[in-house]
């Protein structure tokens, strides 16, 4: 069964003021002097930014499908398997958890939010998620635990208990 993972409303504003931010950084110095008295700069800097919003785009999560064997992270660059097996335990997350959370590594609302994250209750995280309303955490053997929010997370939760 596949579910969506759509966008909270501070992931769609994070990730359309980064892609005004790129194009306002992109375009600005063009409006400050001819486009011929520029120099590498002009063409280094649309580069990285492009690579950079690509790369994000690419690993951001776009949905989750529970099968018999595996509960899959969609992505359009190499989809995330997690086998149902090795999941000990599927929790359900209120509202407010994301409050007291860290990033360590990851993004933090352009294309959603995922990578690395830290909680003193629950200790060391990975998630893959779209909006922070609707969590659900997954126990997985050797101690790792992995975050996924889909729009229908109480099916979700049924779904894999």
């Amino acid at each position: 069964m596949k579910f969506i993972a759509s966008l909270d409303n501070l992931a769609k504003g994070i990730t359309i003021s980064t892609i005004v931010i790129f194009i306002f950084t992109i375009a600005f110095p063009y409006f400050l002097q001819e486009p011929s008295a520029m120099g590498m700069e002009a063409i280094i800097i649309p580069i990285f930014l492009f690579i950079i919003f690509f790369v994000l785009f690419l690993l951001r999560t776009i949905s989750y499908s529970i099968t018999d064997q595996e509960v899959i992270i969609h992505r359009l660059w190499k989809d995330v398997k997690i086998s149902r097996t090795a999941i000990q335990n599927v929790e359900l997350l209120d509202k407010d958890f994301s409050k007291n959370v860290l990033r360590t590594f990851g993004v933090g609302g352009f294309w959603g939010y995922w990578g690395r994250f830290s909680d003193a209750s629950i200790g060391n995280m990975t998630w893959y998620v779209t909006r922070r309303d609707k969590m659900v955490l997954l126990k997985i053997l050797d101690n790792k635990k992995v975050i996924l929010s889909p729009d229908e997370v109480e099916i979700f939760v049924e779904k894999l208990k």
